[in-house]
């Protein structure tokens, strides 16, 4: 090859070099662009707001308990917005309130939206109170909201978000949360920081949640199972069944002295094996034996673990105010190599050896 040649050669070569080079730089600022829009969209969408948790020592940051604190903010209006909703997200799981007026709750999930509440109607000139009890089994974990009203142009702006001057409290009364005594006693929180956040990401906006249908003024029907049943293979396991389709809020009234922390699933038929993963978590401040899910769901099956007692169990019915609420329905049990299980005979008699009881007044209607 002459002279010429291998100059030819090289040439080529080094164009080519050069044309990926430039190919992959054109891929790697359309990533940046295409990152840097999602990062930007996400921090408008929540706009200041960071995630925030109680301060928790650094001997317990691996080996925390269970526990359950509330999160508090109050702000002023000068005039109540015409439209304002609330875009909140926590990790475990959380109740909001607005004035005293409970809004709803929710449970974590991966890669779960920011549940939205439109909440105009709950605001009103001067001081407001927004209030939220979490909890969590492993006890830590973190709250990201942001309360937003719009504005004559169409935009979203903020009235007041998680951040450093919201109050955690870990013993509260009542009537804190509808605003009429001080939060005090009260601590400032653990600051996280804005999204993205490790686990947490990015979170876009997600389900319209309403306002639960027995929170609405009228009174809830209570629904009594019609069978209850341990489970003789399984320590603290209860198994309540109503005998048909309910939709509404699992209630437990706890025997005094149990232990506080425990989990919860649902099913529409009894499935042959439960699977390991809890639809719900129970857990209750100290001394306080009233444990109530966030989530509205239709079932008839809850098995309750990690509860010795329980003295009562019941479902608040009720519907979501519109068709934005979203209802919790459990998955149907899995069926083996393509075919459904038979029907079984009686349900909880073919899954546990313990005969049913009956209701304690059994001449009343179970499902009065």
């Amino acid at each position: 090859m002459t002279v010429s040649a291998q100059n030819r050669f090289g040439k080529r070569r080094s164009l080519k070099r050069l044309g990926s080079a430039f190919l992959l730089l054109l891929l790697a600022l359309a990533l940046a662009h295409v990152g840097f829009r999602q990062f930007r969209e996400s921090r408008q969408v929540t706009l200041s707001a960071q995630w925030i948790w109680a301060r928790v020592a650094k001997k317990d940051l691996k080996k925390s308990p269970p526990q359950i604190i509330h999160a508090a903010r109050d702000f002023d209006l000068e005039s109540s917005p015409g439209k304002a909703r609330l875009l909140i997200l926590a990790d475990e799981e959380y109740r909001v309130s607005l004035n005293g007026r409970p809004l709803g709750g929710n449970r974590y999930q991966p890669g779960a939206g920011l549940d939205v509440y439109q909440v105009a109607d709950w605001l009103h000139t001067g001081t407001n109170r927004l209030w939220v009890q979490l909890s969590s089994m492993r006890g830590g974990g973190g709250l990201l909201a942001s309360l937003q009203s719009r504005n004559a142009e169409g935009d979203w702006v903020e009235l007041v978000a998680t951040d450093g001057s919201w109050r955690i409290l870990r013993t509260t009364e009542r009537r804190q949360e509808q605003g009429l005594l001080p939060l005090d006693p009260s601590e400032s929180p653990q600051v996280w920081g804005r999204p993205p956040i490790g686990r947490w990401g990015s979170p876009q906006i997600g389900d319209e949640r309403a306002v639960p249908g027995p929170l609405v003024g009228s009174i809830p029907k209570v629904l009594r199972p019609t069978s209850v049943a341990t489970d003789p293979k399984r320590e603290a396991v209860w198994i309540f069944d109503w005998g048909r389709l309910v939709t509404g809020y699992l209630t437990l009234e706890l025997a005094s002295g149990t232990h506080p922390w425990g989990e919860v699933q649902f099913a529409s038929e009894l499935p042959r094996v439960w699977p390991d993963a809890p639809d719900g978590t129970i857990l209750t401040p100290k001394d306080h034996l009233h444990w109530q899910d966030v989530a509205l769901r239709r079932f008839r099956y809850a098995r309750v673990r990690g509860i010795h007692r329980i003295d009562a169990a019941f479902v608040l019915e009720g519907e979501a105010t519109s068709a934005a609420g979203k209802i919790f329905v459990p998955a149907a049990p899995p069926s083996l190599m393509g075919l459904e299980p038979p029907p079984l005979r009686t349900p909880i008699g073919d899954y546990v050896n313990h005969v049913s009881r009956e209701q304690e007044d059994s001449t009343s209607d179970p499902n009065s």
